[in-house]
């Protein structure tokens, strides 16, 4: 899942009720799901709007740690550890730029682990998958290898990852058979983004050149990233399940937060659930009849 401005369609895909949302925003595209109240998601919602006024006074990063700081603490830990305990896993992606390798960030494992540091940590790692290069500044994380202590650079996970699901090291499917656990799984991937390409024209000036190839980086980026995922649950015996916002859904923002564009954007997510047309079973331009049945579970 990616984040803002197109964060309402995941948010109405995965709330029916338009009063009940369960999901915390600390920055951006960081989101995650641990039953958190709609009050704490308005709280936060209002300070990044405030945001608008404070930057003329207050620097980003001063901002940004006040945000964290006000809604990940001890408590909110507490309740991440306790889902881990339930057997739920929040999974956060970050880049190590030095080691050009994406990290997955087992949150309910640094929250139960009892950690003084582990506050801290989270918080990190939550400015970290958010860092865009170049438009923020990496975060630097200590680690410690074979008794030496190092520092790892991590900038936003999306620089080599825009979907992930699981580290494709772990196979599923074959581990759950050898330890005799075979069970339905299903996987449920929702990319707040149209994969169609959209035309636009651009001006003949580098940074615009520049900032369209960038887009389009991405966006193929983004499209072989499910491609990757779908042949994983493919391999692992996961129902695969999509969702990504139509080429229909033609409206584009006039500003961050801009409601006009977001409202309607939630509505859309809302409606393919409450419809029953909610997800793809692969992704865009794929037949999946070409492919051998699913493997074993």
């Amino acid at each position: 899942m990616s984040g803002l401005p197109n964060g309402p369609f995941q948010r109405g895909r995965l709330n029916r009720n338009v009063d009940t949302l369960n999901e915390r925003v600390p920055r951006k595209c960081v989101q995650f799901h641990v039953g958190i109240l709609r009050q704490q998601i308005v709280e936060v919602v209002n300070a990044f709007r405030r945001f608008q006024d404070v930057r003329l006074r207050k620097s980003l990063q001063d901002f940004r740690d006040e945000l964290l700081a006000a809604h990940v603490d001890k408590d909110f830990l507490a309740e991440i550890a306790a889902e881990y305990a339930k057997g739920r896993l929040l999974l956060i992606g970050t880049t190590n730029l030095d080691a050009r390798r994406p990290n997955i960030w087992n949150i309910g494992a640094i929250a139960s682990s009892g950690d003084p540091g582990a506050v801290a940590l989270v918080r990190k790692i939550l400015i970290a998958s958010a860092a865009i290069p170049a438009a923020f500044p990496p975060v630097m994380i200590d680690v410690e290898v074979d008794g030496k202590k190092y520092q790892e650079m991590h900038v936003d996970g999306g620089a080599l990852r825009q979907v992930f699901l699981y580290p494709i090291r772990l196979e599923f499917g074959r581990e759950s058979q050898e330890k005799g656990m075979g069970r339905d799984r299903t996987a449920y991937v929702i990319r707040n983004a149209r994969l169609d390409p959209d035309w636009a024209a651009t001006q003949r000036q580098t940074l615009k050149i520049a900032s369209r190839a960038i887009s389009a980086l991405i966006a193929s980026q983004g499209v072989g990233d499910l491609y990757r995922v779908y042949l994983t649950t493919r391999r692992d015996g996961i129902d695969f399940n999509l969702a990504f916002i139509p080429a229909e859904f033609n409206l584009v923002p006039k500003e961050d937060f801009d409601p006009e564009y977001m409202k309607p954007l939630f509505e859309l997510g809302r409606r393919d659930m409450l419809e029953g047309k909610a997800w793809h079973k692969s992704p865009p331009g794929f037949d999946e009849s070409d492919l051998a049945p699913l493997a074993p579970k």
